[in-house]
């Protein structure tokens, strides 16, 4: 590991627009497409219609003015828009965020970062590889052992990072908002006029009329670059429907339960809310589960608990603010401690904590609020049903066992085997079996 320089994040991030629409036979494009859309609701017929009788550009225009700019949710939720994003941790810890997008990531669990993927805002000095150097020499001997996830774990939040998003028109209106945000980091204000310019270039009456409304109409999303206030919650809470009983009565009736129809009708009659801890990484598998409601805590009031625990440990305790994994030493909190002293000197340099956040590793352990309905609860393919199989991360499984647990406890209706991985349905769909599924095949 030699004096490898650091890419600047201008350099890195890059976004390739794939596709976007509704268009429709080439013919209509987007702005037409909303606009004849919208009157489509006051007339009896099809978008062929627009072929025999098209629109001039004054029209749509007008269209676009009154209803866009009046707050039509529909006109700016309903075109799509492709991109291949290329940037640093920040555009996956950021972008994979938005409830109604879409998102194909690059993994750290199978990809190995080394030291010439490391980025750097430009306003963060080159001198700050030396705090990089203790955590990249943990990481490379921890993957060297495979324990992956535990060496992506000591990783900072600069490296690359890349993937295929999808957003709808509101969204990337949403993203200029955010980008304006002291707390958000400069690449998301490179992302998000990328994004922007291929919103006007596709759409450019829609675009327009859209950013002259003073209104908003984002459903919103977690998005741990924020100065807000968290508010946790103290004691995990739940709510049971009138129609609870009968619906988990009905399907454990039968043998063989119906799993998806279950979680369907289990969705609006259990509710269960809590604040949960973990690292960052893990943060980042928990948000995928996009339809779980959830609220984050800002990375920079996590960071800066963190470097002060740290600061008062004594000899032989375990931190609570940073995830130590298993088999890690004194080494391994030295050197999260280095990055976190490098975090606090750069502020103490005039270096904006947006900027400063790259050296942090994702050790780092965050706050977060979720909402769970029973979907997430019971469905093989729901939260449980996915982090608590043997091919999650280690982190998230427990975490997810934990919950699982206390559930338990709060509503033992739903014990024996209703949550739990999703072999429990006695099949297993992994390539390579863990075995878990046997115990439920007896069953």
């Amino acid at each position: 590991m030699g004096d490898e320089k650091m890419k600047e994040v201008s350099e890195v991030v890059k976004i390739t627009p794939m596709s976007s629409g509704p268009e429709y036979k080439k013919i209509i494009k987007i702005d037409n497409v909303i606009a004849a859309g919208g009157l489509l609701t006051f007339k009896n017929e099809n978008l062929d219609y627009f072929i025999d009788n098209p629109m001039d550009e004054k029209r749509v225009k007008v269209i676009h003015s009154e209803s866009t700019k009046r707050g039509h949710a529909s006109l700016t939720t309903t075109p799509q828009f492709f991109f291949e994003c290329e940037g640093s941790r920040v555009l996956d810890l950021y972008g994979s965020t938005f409830p109604f997008g879409s998102f194909i990531m690059f993994s750290s669990r199978r990809i190995e970062v080394t030291p010439d993927r490391l980025i750097r805002p430009k306003n963060l000095p080159e001198s700050s590889w030396e705090s990089y150097k203790p955590l990249l020499k943990i990481y490379k001997e921890m993957w060297d052992d495979g324990v992956k996830d535990k060496a992506r774990k000591i990783l900072p939040l600069g490296f690359y990072s890349r993937g295929i998003m999808k957003f709808c028109a509101e969204d990337i209106l949403d993203i200029l908002n955010d980008a304006e945000n002291e707390a958000s980091p400069y690449e998301i204000g490179l992302i998000a006029n990328e994004m922007a310019n291929y919103f006007e270039k596709k759409a450019p009456l829609l675009f327009n009329a859209a950013k002259e409304r003073n209104i908003s109409l984002s459903y919103g999303h977690p998005n741990i670059f924020n100065n807000k206030k968290f508010r946790p919650i103290k004691n995990m809470d739940y709510w049971k429907g009138q129609n609870f009983d009968e619906i988990v009565d009905e399907f454990t009736s039968d043998t063989k339960i119906d799993w998806k129809n279950f979680a369907f009708e289990l969705k609006d009659s259990l509710f269960v809310q809590k604040t949960l801890k973990g690292s960052i990484a893990v943060w980042n598998e928990v948000k995928r589960h996009r339809t779980i409601l959830q609220t984050a805590e800002s990375v920079y009031s996590a960071t800066d608990r963190a470097y002060d625990e740290l600061n008062s440990l004594k000899t032989g305790e375990k931190p609570e603010g940073i995830h130590i994994t298993s088999g890690a030493g004194q080494e391994y909190i030295d050197a999260v401690h280095g990055a976190l002293q490098e975090y606090e000197n750069l502020k103490d340099r005039g270096v904006k904590p947006r900027d400063a956040i790259y050296v942090v590793p994702h050790c780092v352990n965050l706050n977060f609020n979720v909402t769970l309905n029973g979907f997430h609860l019971v469905d093989p393919f729901g939260f449980f049903g996915v982090r608590e199989c043997s091919t999650a991360d280690y982190e998230v499984r427990e975490l997810a066992t934990k919950l699982r647990q206390e559930v338990e406890e709060k509503i033992p209706e739903l014990s024996d085997g209703l949550m739990g991985p999703k072999c429990k349905t006695g099949v297993c769909p992994e390539r390579n079996s863990c075995g878990i599924v046997e115990k439920y095949k007896k069953e």
